[in-house]
């Protein structure tokens, strides 16, 4: 089997990028009432402009880490509220127990935690 190896940095930028896009087709909001994320957020230029530095990658990751995670908790409420009873039990404890935005923000805010974890590991600072 062949395998491309690609390196650490280049896997969170395109990690970076997958989550930027997400958030875009979600119309994420970071904040209440404020902007989602599109090209009226510098988030999303710093996520997605191939020129910017991998810094600005990295504070733009975490700048949104925490709404995602805020946001993933109230989905996963949502979830278990819904399909309390509509589900019948799972005995793998595998299938998702939250809505569908949230299945969706939780592998953004996996994509998110990757890339942080990936920058500060090579050494990328803010």
């Amino acid at each position: 089997m062949d395998r491309t190896t690609t390196d650490p940095l280049t896997a969170a930028r395109e990690k970076t990028r997958l989550a930027a896009r997400w958030l875009n087709l979600l119309a994420f909001k970071p904040a209440p009432g404020g902007p989602s994320v599109s090209p009226s957020m510098s988030h999303y230029h710093d996520m997605l402009d191939p020129e910017t530095t991998d810094a600005r990658r990295l504070g733009a990751c975490q700048a949104l880490s925490k709404p995602v995670l805020r946001a993933i908790d109230v989905e996963r409420m949502k979830g278990e509220e819904a399909y309390a009873n509509a589900r019948p039990p799972d005995p793998y404890k595998a299938i998702w127990q939250t809505t569908e935005r949230g299945a969706a923000l939780e592998i953004i805010g996996a994509l998110i935690a990757h890339a942080i974890e990936t920058f500060e590991a090579e050494g990328v600072e803010v």
